[in-house]
């Protein structure tokens, strides 16, 4: 009976000291002790050796999504600029073409389901392009040829993988559109990217600042990457001009002059603001980010008859079902191309690595007020021609060449330590 008393009074002590928070904190530690310097050693060696082979591209370019790192950013951005469900894949794909591949790279797709990648062909080390194609589009044919006839058992390791690259895509007749239809190239544009990115610090600031001014989102700014890369002398073959590419009809209607003199379409910061107006205007039609961004390139008209036709206001079913003559691939994705660009911009760095920004333009404006000739004002203001010339890209060849003078009444940019010197010398009335 004694016994079972002090194993009962022993049990009973133990059950007590476990009881005390000294004890346990005293006991886990002398448990552990053998433990901190393995568990020191591993965490020294994932933050010195590991992470560091872990880059921003490298995490981009992971399986785990962006918006793992930065959600609430892209949340806020989404609930402004939302991203259809049709159109997910194709923001994935222009993301890729401006951060991942150069423009050595040529990337063979569908060029409606963008999901679809044959193969991503680097022409520096690959004898040519047409090999692919006709390499791809005869699997693509050959596929629909086995899915007719019921074949699909005896296909080559080729054709098993792109047959798998389209099971999610119900239509029948995909292979058969992919090879006639749908198959496209794109180059790669990550080194076309970053220098916008070096250019696009140039108009930034002053961009911003315009688009506060009106009351836009911010993003709204990164519309040149799509349209121009930020080079100021941007033509296209359909005659739109400068930073923001704007068309002659569209220019004169926001208030842009272009005469014999001048072109206002270069200047990047008054074309800027008209851009400002027309996006509102376009915003205040459609109240959809989407479509009024849409019709910055398409047109306004043109985005009307498409939400006329289609019936809906869902850039996703227009992309999909509009059938109009110049609702071509570029204006179906010019709001993706648009997306893909802003979100690259919010974090950059995360995608192409250090890029130093050029300055922002500094300039003053001084009106012109009698007859000079560009080669008399850059000698006695003791400035290269080439600064005035970039400083006012609106005025035309005949002016920047002293053919005819500055127009009367221009207001020129000029660097700001010449402003005092000007007004002495040049704005006599």
């Amino acid at each position: 009976m004694a016994t079972i008393k002090i194993y009962c009074v022993l049990t009973l002590a133990e059950v007590i000291k476990f009881s005390c928070p000294w004890y346990l904190r005293c006991h886990i530690f002398r448990k552990l002790r053998w433990f901190w310097a393995p568990i020191f050693l591993l965490t020294l060696t994932i933050v010195t050796v590991i992470l560091p082979r872990f880059g921003d591209n490298a995490l981009h370019h992971a399986s785990l999504p962006v918006k793992l790192f930065w959600p609430g950013i892209l949340k806020e951005f989404e609930q402004v600029f939302p991203i259809p469900d049709e159109l997910q894949h194709h923001v994935a794909f222009w993301k890729d073409v401006f951060s991942r591949y150069t423009s050595n790279q040529v990337i063979l797709y569908d060029s409606w389901y963008f999901q679809v990648i044959y193969e991503v062909v680097d022409t520096k080390t690959s004898p040519g392009i047409n090999a692919y194609i006709r390499k791809y589009k005869q699997i693509l044919w050959e596929l629909d040829r086995k899915q007719r006839k019921d074949q699909l058992h005896s296909l080559s390791r080729d054709e098993a993988r792109i047959y798998k690259l389209f099971e999610n895509i119900p239509d029948p007749q995909k292979f058969r559109k992919a090879a006639s239809q749908h198959f496209r190239l794109q180059s790669g544009q990550r080194d076309h990217f970053i220098k916008a990115v070096e250019r696009a610090g140039l108009y930034q600031k002053q961009f911003e600042q315009i688009f506060l001014k009106y009351d836009l989102p911010r993003e709204l700014i990164w519309i040149p990457l799509v349209e121009s890369y930020f080079k100021q002398m941007a033509y296209s073959s359909a005659g739109a001009a400068g930073v923001w590419q704007f068309m002659p009809a569209t220019a004169k209607m926001y208030g842009l002059r272009i005469n014999a003199q001048v072109d206002e379409r270069y200047d990047p910061f008054k074309s800027a603001d008209s851009a400002a107006r027309l996006l509102k205007a376009n915003y205040a039609i459609f109240k959809s980010w989407p479509l009024a961004i849409t019709a910055y390139n398409h047109g306004t008209a043109g985005v009307l008859k498409a939400v006329k036709q289609v019936k809906t206001n869902d850039l996703g079913k227009i992309a999909r079902e509009y059938q109009g003559a110049n609702f071509g691939f570029y204006s179906r994705n010019y709001y993706v191309e648009f997306v893909a660009a802003a979100h690259i911009m919010h974090d950059y760095k995360r995608y192409l690595g250090p890029i130093e920004q050029f300055p922002p333009l500094e300039y003053e404006k001084v009106p012109v007020t009698q007859k000079i000739y560009v080669k008399d004002l850059v000698k006695t203001l003791a400035i290269p021609h080439e600064t005035l010339a970039l400083l006012n890209r609106e005025l035309k060849r005949a002016v920047i060449q002293s053919k005819v003078p500055i127009p009367h009444n221009f207001v020129l940019k000029i660097p700001p330590e010449k402003k005092e010197y000007f007004l002495k010398h040049h704005n006599n009335p």
